[in-house]
């Protein structure tokens, strides 16, 4: 029997273990939480991992909320165990065709928007991976005619080596988590390995605007590109308001770009790029973008009433997610930001959306560090605040016609455990506001 470890016990973890179990792997578990940690051990009778039964262990398997820098991870490395993700475990035991969606912003959009797309087209197609269900917990009841449609965050792509899916699509890759990488070069490496295992019967759906595009050149998958800025000799692009497919020298009108409003205009792309692959009707694509609707929480509108309008985009944890936010506000907009800073360079931020933005509002532990940064380049219309309250107060005493966009360009966890819980903390304020 192989002695196996699962890392971390979240929700990626506890599949990962389950999965574990009823294939008869010998499991030994870890948690930093060590409530979570004995709460499995007693329900599952599994061992707990130590330092004393590392060297027994064939392979770990790691969650992607566990950092590289934990003390359990530097020790596994140091006695040269294999890790893996979940999503590679998971990955090991499926059976059926896989298309992986990867980036720093639009993956649960264009994988919700990917699955609904087959549904639609009568395949059995199920949103697993970073966007709810693990891959582990649904492997055992997929079959060959079933299609997974994995979220895949470069948490769980780092430690793949065989992950192969049939479709892999890169959507962009902006500086993110780089608290957690260390480096952009990390970051990217992450990424990329969605196509490393794919041969040239797979394909690659990647967006031509992006400047990491020449490190894709040698994969060995057939490319597919998309471009919402060019006009592309091969791919899909956007032309006098229309989107086009071009190959071989020769144009194909697919969709109006109006009737792709629903989302984020690569979001629309890349799902046109999978059903032309598929060679399904772009009818039936055009139709699950006009009957989508976005996640909770990004640019989610959640008050308008007198010519005011509120956005909640708790999940912009990022600049560039913050500034595709900005630009699709029409009219005088005032910005709520801030958080906890995952290496990002706010300077660039904004001198991108400073000319967009009536006033800024600043709150949470770098509040202080982004109006500094903000005045180092001349933007001086700011508040700061301590608490995300105050900023939605502030931000509504400098505006009553227009937008009030509250996109944070930051990580949750100063105050809050995730994007979700401070969505849910900002539509709780504005409810309460205006009840008042």
């Amino acid at each position: 029997m192989k002695n196996v470890a699962v890392i971390g016990l979240g929700k990626s973890g506890v599949a990962a273990m389950k999965l574990l179990i009823h294939k008869g792997y010998n499991v030994f578990v870890y948690d930093d939480n060590e409530a979570q940690l004995y709460k499995y051990i007693n329900i599952f009778n599994v061992g707990i991992l130590t330092s004393d039964n590392m060297d027994a262990l064939d392979f770990a398997v790691v969650s992607p909320g566990v950092a590289d820098d934990n003390k359990i991870i530097i020790e596994l490395s140091e006695k040269k165990v294999k890790i893996i993700s979940e999503l590679e475990l998971g990955y090991l035991y499926t059976e059926s065709d896989i298309i992986a969606v990867t980036g720093t912003n639009g993956k649960t959009s264009t994988t919700t928007l990917i699955s609904d797309f087959l549904n639609l087209s009568y395949i059995n197609a199920y949103p697993l991976g970073n966007i709810g269900s693990p891959l582990c917990e649904k492997v055992e009841t997929l079959v060959k005619s079933d299609v997974a449609v994995i979220e895949a965050s470069s948490f769980q792509l780092k430690y793949t080596d065989k992950f192969k899916p049939h479709i892999a699509i890169i959507l962009n890759v902006t500086n993110d988590h780089i608290d957690r990488h260390k480096t952009f070069e990390d970051y990217i490496k992450s990424k990329i390995r969605i196509t490393a295992n794919q041969t040239s019967e797979d394909y690659a759906v990647l967006n031509y605007d992006e400047k990491i595009l020449k490190l894709t050149e040698n994969i060995a998958s057939r490319k597919i590109y998309f471009s919402s800025n060019l006009i592309l000799d091969n791919g899909y692009y956007v032309k006098d308001n229309k989107i086009y497919f071009a190959c071989d020298k020769k144009e194909t009108f697919v969709c109006d770009k109006s009737e792709t409003d629903n989302t984020c205009i690569d979001n629309a792309l890349a799902l046109l790029a999978v059903c032309g692959i598929l060679k399904l009707p772009y009818a039936v694509a055009v139709n699950t973008i006009k009957k989508f609707k976005p996640a909770k929480y990004t640019v989610e509108k959640i008050y308008d009433r007198n010519d005011l309008r509120i956005f909640n985009d708790s999940k912009g944890t990022n600049t560039a997610a913050t500034i595709t936010a900005v630009n699709k506000m029409r009219g005088e907009t005032v910005l709520i930001m801030g958080g906890r800073e995952k290496g990002e360079k706010y300077a660039d931020f904004f001198k991108t959306v400073k000319d967009k933005i009536k006033h800024f509002v600043f709150f949470g532990e770098n509040a202080e560090s982004l109006r500094d940064t903000a005045l180092e380049i001349g933007v001086n219309r700011f508040t700061t605040c301590k608490t995300l309250e105050d900023a939605f107060i502030a931000a509504n005493s400098e505006i009553s016609v227009g937008n009030i966009l509250f996109s944070p360009a930051c990580a949750s966890f100063d105050q809050y455990r995730n994007y979700a819980d401070r969505g849910n903390a900002f539509e709780k304020i504005v409810k309460k506001y205006y009840e008042e």
